[in-house]
């Protein structure tokens, strides 16, 4: 008889973890997508050719090792999955169109004339952004910028200091 020379491709463990491109036993209950090169990743893709349509790609150790990236491209190009998204490298550190954050959060809008961070409540109150130094609590000195919904009737634009906190 003939010899079965195929290669497994896709299993379903009786856990039920799916895994695609392995055949090792898993160790938590994961879907599991491996490439032939170091880089890991899920793609999404489109086949419309409208300019607006997106193609997606979730990998890891793309823009470095360790890091998880979240890529995209038109769906019309050629290049797929050229521009970041996202980031979040091996240290923790997240960058938001940028592939090699500088700091905790690195905001990047390349191109375009403005950067925009947005910090919204819907429930009347504040929407700030604190700035503190060691652990926050009670004693940390603190600044914030913000609108203060204070109750006063009118939202006003707030940059204070609080040595106690906030």
């Amino acid at each position: 008889g003939a010899t079965d020379t195929t290669t497994e491709k896709f299993r379903i463990d009786k856990d039920g973890n799916v895994g695609i491109g392995v055949t090792s036993n898993f160790t938590y209950a994961q879907l599991q997508v491996q490439a032939a090169s170091n880089v890991t990743g899920l793609a999404l893709t489109s086949a419309n050719t409208n300019t607006g349509a997106r193609n997606w790609m979730f990998t890891t150790n793309n823009s470095a090792w360790g890091s998880l990236d979240i890529m995209y491209s038109s769906a019309k190009d050629s290049t797929p999955y050229n521009s970041y998204a996202m980031t979040i490298d091996s240290s923790g550190k997240v960058g938001i169109g940028v592939a090699a954050p500088a700091g905790i959060l690195h905001l990047d809008e390349g191109a375009a004339d403005d950067c925009k961070l947005i910090a919204e409540t819907h429930a009347g109150g504040d929407s700030m952004i604190l700035f503190t130094q060691g652990a926050s609590g009670s004693g940390t000195p603190t600044w914030g910028i913000g609108l203060d919904a204070s109750g006063t009737g009118t939202d006003s634009l707030s940059i204070g200091f609080e040595d106690t906190g906030y």
